[in-house]
C-alpha cells in the first residue's frame, strides 16, 4: 500500500469468506518515518518462527528478509510463527529482522550502529539484551542497512501478550538524533 506522507497510521484489512460468510478483521498500527530528513530511523519489524536445520543468525536474516520482500508469510513449520500471526511456541527460536535507515559514515569507514532488544510483558521488561554491533562491514549503501536476529523463547517464560522492541544507536550521529526504536507485538503459547 504506497502512503505518500509519513506519519502514523493505521492499517486495517477485512475478509469475507464466500463460501461460509464468515468475516474476519485485523489491523496494525504503522509508523512511516521522514526519510528526507535524514535521521536515523528504523523500519518495522518482521518476525518469524526460526526454520528447521538451526541455521546461523546471519543466514536466518538473510533468509527471513528475502521470505518478507517475496511475501512469503508462512515459514517452513508452525504456521502461528508467521510474521502475519506472530504466535510462538515456548523452547522455541524466532528470528527479526529489520532496515536502519540514515546511517551516518565517515569516509572510508563503515557505519558505527549498535543494537539492543528488550521483551516486554505487561508493560514491564523480561529480557533486556545486551548492546552489540550492527555487522556493517560490507554495507554498501549506509542509508540502508539490513540486520535482525534470532531470541530463544525459554520454557521459563510465561504464556502471553508480548513486545519485542529494538533500540539502534548511531555512534557517529548527532547526539539528539542518534537513537531509534521499533516495537512489535507477538504471543507465547504452551
Amino acid at each position: 500500500v504506497p502512503v505518500k506522507k509519513p506519519g502514523a497510521y493505521q492499517f486495517r484489512v477485512a475478509l469475507l469468506d464466500r463460501a461460509s460468510s464468515r468475516v474476519g478483521s485485523a489491523g496494525q498500527f504503522v509508523e512511516v518515518p521522514d526519510l528526507k530528513k535524514n535521521r536515523l530511523a528504523v523500519s518495522g519489524i518482521v518476525m518469524a518462527g526460526a526454520g528447521a536445520g538451526g541455521a546461523a543468525a546471519g543466514d536466518a536474516r538473510r533468509s527471513a528478509a528475502a521470505d518478507a520482500r517475496e511475501g512469503e508469510v508462512e515459514p517452513r513449520g508452525d504456521p502461528g510463527a508467521s510474521p502475519a500471526v506472530r504466535r510462538f511456541r515456548q523452547n522455541t527460536l524466532f528470528d527479526y529482522v529489520y532496515t536502519v535507515y540514515n546511517a551516518r559514515a565517515e569516509k572510508g569507514r563503515p557505519p558505527q550502529l549498535f543494537s539492543q532488544t528488550r521483551l516486554f510483558r505487561d508493560g514491564r521488561p523480561v529480557f533486556t539484551g545486551r548492546e552489540t554491533p550492527i555487522q556493517t562491514d560490507a554495507q554498501t549503501d549506509p542509508k540502508h542497512v539490513p540486520s535482525g536476529g534470532r531470541i530463544s523463547l525459554g520454557g521459563g517464560l510465561p504464556p502471553g501478550e508480548y513486545v519485542l522492541q529494538v533500540v539502534v544507536r548511531d555512534a557517529l550521529a548527532k547526539r539528539e538524533h542518534s537513537t531509534a526504536t521499533q516495537w512489535i507485538d507477538f504471543e507465547v503459547v504452551k
